[in-house]
């Protein structure tokens, strides 16, 4: 009775193993269930008014819209009618050339909104992802305002004294007896607390939590493919990686992880070679190519794409795990472009995020 044989130990491995994840996903369920987007969740800002400043970003909403085939119509957050908005989206819509621009997509039997929003940002102050934040656990069917991704003007500026000022649709469907729904808004600043760790299988913490490394290999998991990103079935040199949020003490805390050498230089791309080189290198490379180019045009000449140096194909990312990710669910399987025998240690950060919720934001003029 107190045998265990190898069949059941095999049994009892495999469950241990999963069981992290299943720890994870079960608390993400709990979360969900917990959840109330009406209200403002630990950690959250409740902006006061209809903007707020941060890490160099300022984000305005300007109102909400309703779209029909007869009429556009705009009001400001608060329900008060907004003829001037009204006029600048229906301006911007039947003026596009950009068909994309003019499409949206709604939801049938709800009501249907588009919310107007201005963002600037201060480019002397560096700063990561900025954009619509959806709740953790929450599907991304519910009722929320997601980015449309179209914009309705942008103005570029031209010099790093300027803002870059943009403004935007956001979409959202809601139930019909909705009355008010929030807005979050989500300001990743830049990486903080860096510091190298030897790149071997293991645990280690940064940012609050704490995560363990499970596999390396220089092979992808058949199983797992489709996870590793883009083109990740290429034979292409590679360090595929999975890793685990075995404790989370701060969710709003992004892991980002770079390959390094043994002194802990992380590498940022490779050269034509495809060998690993560091930022100073292949900035030059790029500040290269960037005046063949500039040559090439003026000399009405096209480059052979082989003697190009491309960079989008050398360039090395970083991994970034978010534990709150929906798709991840706590396990992160990911691919470094990089040969195994080159990467020593990892190079790691993270990124703070905060919420800044747009509250009692009116589904209907008043």
């Amino acid at each position: 009775m107190g045998i265990l044989t190898a069949k059941k130990s095999a049994i009892v491995l495999a469950g241990l193993a999963v069981l992290p994840f299943l720890v994870f996903a079960s608390s993400m369920k709990r979360i969900a269930a917990q959840i109330d987007p009406m209200k403002l969740q630990t950690g959250e800002v409740a902006v006061v008014g209809e903007t707020f400043s941060a890490n160099g970003i300022t984000a305005e909403v300007l109102g909400v819209c309703s779209v029909s085939e007869e009429e556009l119509s705009c009001w400001k957050p608060n329900g008060t009618r907004d003829q001037i908005l009204s006029k600048q989206v229906g301006d911007a819509l039947a003026k596009s050339s950009n068909d994309y621009l003019r499409t949206f997509q709604f939801r049938y039997g709800m009501k249907n909104r588009l919310l107007v929003m201005k963002k600037s940002h201060d480019r002397q102050t560096s700063v990561g992802y900025v954009g619509p934040y959806f709740l953790p656990g929450v599907s991304y069917d519910a009722p929320g305002w997601k980015d449309n991704g179209q914009l309705i003007s942008q103005i570029i500026p031209q010099s790093i004294d300027e803002a870059m000022v943009e403004t935007r649709f956001m979409i959202g469907s809601f139930q019909k007896s909705s009355t008010t729904f929030p807005f979050r808004y989500q300001v990743v600043g830049p990486n903080l607390n860096r510091k190298s760790i030897p790149f071997k299988v293991g645990k280690f913490s940064i940012g609050g939590n704490d995560y363990v490394l499970d596999s390396i290999s220089d092979s992808p998991d058949p199983k797992e493919v489709g996870r590793y990103g883009s083109g990740s079935g290429n034979k292409v040199s590679a360090v595929y990686i999975k890793v685990h949020a075995e404790k989370i003490g701060d969710p709003n805390s992004i892991l980002t992880m770079y390959p390094a050498d043994e002194r802990g230089r992380f590498y940022a791309g490779t050269n034509m070679k495809d060998e690993p080189i560091f930022s100073q290198e292949f900035g030059q490379l790029m500040g290269d190519q960037a005046q063949k180019d500039i040559q090439a045009q003026k000399d009405n000449i096209v480059l052979n794409q082989k003697d190009r140096f491309d960079v989008f194909a050398h360039m090395i990312n970083p991994i970034q795990f978010d534990v709150t990710s929906p798709w991840e669910k706590g396990v992160l399987s990911s691919r470094f472009t990089v040969e195994l025998s080159k990467v020593k240690t990892l190079d790691i950060s993270t990124q703070k995020r905060s919420i800044f919720v747009f509250q009692n934001i009116r589904l209907d003029p008043r």
